[in-house]
């Protein structure tokens, strides 16, 4: 979050640029617009947002460092076709202003209001914009204001390695104007832009943070007029330690992190932004390389929020190629106390054919199982349960040894790591005729894999125990995301396990109460397959 003087920063300067002090009657407002036809006259102020109602004080505070702040002001006609008035007004702080401005013809007019920050020495010009002559116009900085449509049309233009720097609020408000004078314009501002903190929870691996280059698709224009965004653009976050706030302390869910980075953007009252990858380089002397991260389109960005996420994302690549994909499902209100979230993986989460998790099932996507184990050496890794069983029911032939024959040998009798056992049996058997007759359980498997990467498998005697003592605790949820995604619920029965016993039997577990015992290889048991991720 922003520190207490800046999240106020641009709250107050609007205070001062738009009138709000109490000795400022509406009626008689300071520096009063000489006109000699009082009854064109309008006066426009801003109201307070309800979470600064309590602010008492008129001290302007600090501009960020070699900032200024600019106010814009557009009056359109009722249709939003011509531009009748334009204001432009910069200060350091030392000036207190109010809009005052002339509209001769009575009827009904849309005011728009823009505040962002702007180069301390610059200084305005006449121009042309959006029709309307001789328009007193600072230098577009952050955000493009002087299109053609000028404020209807406000633009991404560039971000700051000081996110704060790309703050900014922005109002719209239908009135009428009659014969008289018209006096008392309110006006609410607030953000059109959401603050995205991605954050490391591993002190030790942030050490080894040099720099990043991080790049996603947001949207490009907001519409003051009717507070939409559209059209797309590719940001990119390039920096190093201690730029786009790198290295700031955050306490999320009660731990300590370090922001890789933060950055503001346009978002939809309920909108997502596209995907992100983060890649990342780690300093010389640490002698590590740093997996590239991706983090699927989705996201949640809503607009006046925050979304602080916290996660194991800077982690040693043990490949050159290796990618990660992680899926975050987070808000946060901007104004209201502090939510945090993990983007690591929980048990329960939903897990995508792309690799991808969430904690909210994604429907445009594949489901292919469930998350039911972390890893707790590396929080981003972790075993998933298939979304349903396989139909097969039947271990394999009674009365051969597995242990030993050929490739297979003792892996087929592993208790802690039934994807050996189940590769080697698929690679002896997977070219037989008779294999689906006679492994029917370890053919599923193998018709489940295909070419994928990370292959399905039969647990383990113990991972088959783990997963029983996780379902015991867990089952609620589990069982809820499986129904979810199209899945079956736990059965409790018996399950079979990988690993083979002696040649008439293997390994199998009561998902009842836990029993663990032997059965012969004949028998209709159920089987669940599990893979690493």
């Amino acid at each position: 979050m922003l520190e207490t003087m800046k999240k106020n920063n641009l709250y107050l300067w609007l205070i001062t640029l738009l009138g709000l002090i109490t000795s400022c009657s509406q009626d008689e407002p300071a520096n009063v617009l000489q006109t000699n036809n009082p009854g064109s006259r309008v006066s426009l102020t801003a109201s307070l947002p309800a979470d600064f109602a309590k602010v008492e004080t008129r001290t302007v505070p600090s501009a960020p460092a070699n900032h200024q702040l600019r106010c814009v002001l557009e009056v359109w006609d009722e249709d939003l076709t011509v531009l009748k008035v334009r204001q432009e007004m910069c200060t350091t702080g030392t000036s207190d202003l109010t809009f005052e401005f002339e509209l001769t013809n009575s009827g009904n007019y849309k005011a728009l209001l823009w505040a962002d920050y702007m180069d301390a020495t610059a200084s305005s010009s006449p121009v042309t914009i959006a029709g309307l002559n001789s328009v007193a116009h600072y230098p577009d900085k952050y955000y493009t204001t002087d299109g053609s449509t000028g404020l209807q049309a406000v633009e991404m233009k560039q971000g700051s390695t000081t996110p704060a720097d790309c703050d900014a609020f922005y109002a719209s408000k239908n009135f009428t104007k009659e014969a008289s004078a018209l006096n008392d314009l309110k006006v609410t501002l607030t953000r059109p832009l959401t603050k995205l903190t991605i954050a490391e929870k591993d002190a030790t691996n942030f050490g080894y943070f040099n720099s990043m280059n991080i790049t996603f698709s947001v949207p490009s224009l907001l519409n003051v007029a009717t507070g939409t965004v559209s059209g797309s653009k590719n940001w990119e976050v390039k920096g190093n330690a201690n730029e786009f706030d790198n290295g700031k302390d955050i306490t999320i869910k009660s731990s300590s992190c370090k922001t890789i980075f933060s950055q503001y953007f346009f978002a939809e009252a309920d909108g997502t932004i596209g995907e992100i990858t983060m890649e990342f380089t780690a300093t010389t002397a640490s002698g590590k390389k740093l997996k590239t991260i991706t983090l699927p389109a989705g996201i949640p960005a809503k607009r006046n929020y925050c979304v602080n996420a916290a996660g194991s994302l800077l982690v040693i690549e043990d490949e050159p190629s290796t990618v990660t994909k992680i899926t975050v499902d987070i808000d946060k209100d901007w104004t209201s106390e502090q939510e945090d979230t993990d983007v690591d993986p929980k048990v329960g989460d939903c897990y995508y054919s792309d690799n991808t998790w969430s904690t909210t099932i994604d429907k445009s996507k594949t489901a292919i199982g469930v998350v039911y184990w972390i890893d707790p050496t590396n929080k981003i890794k972790g075993k998933i349960m298939a979304k349903d069983y396989v139909t097969a029911q039947v271990w394999g032939p009674v009365g051969v040894d597995e242990s030993a024959v050929g490739a297979i040998g003792q892996s087929i009798r592993n208790e802690t790591d039934g994807s050996l056992g189940t590769q080697k049996l698929l690679t002896q058997y997977g070219s037989n005729a008779d294999f689906k007759t006679k492994y029917e359980v370890f053919n599923q498997a193998y018709e489940a894999n295909g070419s994928d990467n990370s292959p399905w498998y039969i647990p383990s005697k113990n991972e088959l125990a783990e997963l029983y003592t996780i379902y015991t605790n867990n089952n609620k949820i589990l069982d809820n995301t499986l129904t979810s995604i199209g899945g079956r619920a736990f059965k409790l029965n018996t399950h079979w396990s990988s690993t083979e016993n002696d040649a008439n039997t293997a390994f199998t577990i009561a998902f009842d109460d836990g029993t663990l015992s032997s059965r012969t290889k004949s028998n209709n048991q159920s089987v669940r397959c599990i893979r690493a991720f």
